[in-house]
């Protein structure tokens, strides 16, 4: 009894049990034997249960906003197609029955179990939420949000994608992690895939050609996986970028069969939408390009690369608003996202093309400073800088970049980004300025 202690029960058994055994004082006393055989047993891949948001104060209004956000938060959370999400109706009946997480793990068949609490007092609300592993146990992932009641839907609506967003990239992080504990010889393809993530954030030759070889095995135990698939073709997406130009077209070829493939595993499926999205951006197709991301987005609004890789391909078309919003909804989604420095870095050289360029210069060294940062990110800060009249510090920049890389010129750099024709020259002129 959670906060109050045990209790024994015992099945009787022997010839004379029946006429022995004591006579039932409840109807909860002879619980157990039936809940047992509810027992559901966990998903072949990573499960969630919305549990129902607790009211405080009990007022009727407050209850139906807590139900609104969990049931938008499930909502959201059901359209990541590589994510178990328990039915509402199974998660309510749970909750009344227990708040113990992991009871409602093993009722409901899930690894993950999120809940919180709403309140509200005068014009403002307030939710609460956690993350709970609840096999390994411990908490994953806490955060509040708070908001006015003056625009209630947009509040709701807001806080449900934010928790959503957050909830996915916790569990993958989470997911990866574990995934990294394990030995290489155990992993299913659902642990090779991570491990592969995992190695394929990395600028490095060495971690790219490790992430391809998980990859490879993720694909040999699990073929038909879209979400593998278009694991994979994200990975030879960005060898394109960090390639010279004489390998650049085999990349980008196997990219876009890997993308392809995805997309008939499960043509539904997010990721495999922003896969080809991202292949469509590297061919320098922008419509199909936006097309395709803006597809992914609308499938899962709370898919944060969704938003990234289409403010990347909106910057390309030069349509700088739209691209710096779907920057800020990318870092609103996954503020602790291992690729914050490409979204760090994405806002540099929006701001400094569309003329703001000390900001740009600011945003560009910025990025530097975050984990998984490599030599094109120097680049950046190399030309916005230099953009800002930084010199000194651009050709720093510069130097750094030409001792990681001394085989890749502007010229690389450029046929790697389709650039507008006219970003295109100020962005040449900034290099060479800096010195490559």
């Amino acid at each position: 009894m959670h906060r109050a202690g045990y209790r024994l029960l015992l099945r009787p058994s022997g010839p004379s049990a029946h006429e022995n055994a004591p006579a039932a004082t409840s109807p909860e006393a002879t619980e157990p034997s039936g809940e047992e055989a509810q027992a559901a047993k966990l998903p072949d891949k990573p499960s969630v249960a919305v549990m129902p948001l607790r009211a405080l104060s009990g007022h009727a209004t407050e209850a139906l906003i807590a139900e609104g956000i969990a049931r938008d938060v499930m909502v959201a959370l059901a359209r990541a197609r590589w994510l178990f999400v328990s039915a509402r109706a199974s998660a309510a009946v749970v909750a009344s029955k227990t708040s113990d997480t992991s009871e409602v793990s093993r009722r409901l068949g899930v690894r993950y179990v999120l809940d919180g609490a709403v309140i509200v007092s005068a014009d403002r609300l307030r939710l609460s939420v956690t993350l709970t592993d609840a096999i390994e146990g411990g908490e994953v992932w806490g955060e509040r949000f708070d908001g006015g009641l003056d625009e209630l839907f947009t509040v709701m609506d807001n806080i449900a994608g934010h928790v959503a967003g957050a909830v996915e990239a916790e569990i993958e992080h989470h997911e990866r992690q574990r995934a990294l504990l394990r030995p290489l010889a155990s992993l299913d393809a659902w642990g090779a895939y991570h491990r592969a993530m995992h190695s394929s954030v990395g600028g490095t030759g060495a971690e790219l050609d490790a992430a391809i070889g998980l990859f490879s095995r993720a694909l040999e135990l699990d073929p038909n996986s879209s979400r593998v698939l278009s694991g994979f073709a994200a990975l030879h997406a960005r060898r394109c970028l960090l390639v010279g130009e004489e390998r650049r077209g085999e990349e980008l070829e196997r990219a876009a069969e890997l993308a392809k493939q995805s997309i008939a595993a499960d043509s539904r499926d997010p990721q495999a939408c922003l896969a080809f999205g991202r292949v469509c951006t590297l061919r320098g197709d922008r419509q199909q390009a936006t097309r395709h991301l803006s597809e992914a987005v609308r499938l899962n609004p709370s898919l944060s690369h969704g938003h990234f890789y289409l403010g990347y391909s909106q910057m390309f078309s030069r349509d700088y608003d739209d691209a710096l919003a779907r920057v800020d909804a990318a870092e609103r989604l996954s503020p602790y996202d291992p690729m914050t420095f490409a979204f760090v870095s994405l806002r540099a050289q929006i701001l400094s093309l569309r003329g703001e360029v000390e900001a740009g210069a600011d945003w560009a060294e910025r990025a530097l400073d975050h984990p998984n940062a490599h030599f094109q990110n120097l680049m950046i800060a190399a030309w916005c800088c230099a953009r800002a009249d930084r010199l000194e510090s651009a050709a720093r920049h510069a130097t750094a970049a030409r001792k990681l890389r001394p085989d890749f010129k502007r010229q690389d750099y450029l046929k790697a980004f389709m650039f507008d024709h006219n970003d295109s020259a100020r962005i040449d002129e900034a290099l060479a300025v800096s010195g490559f």
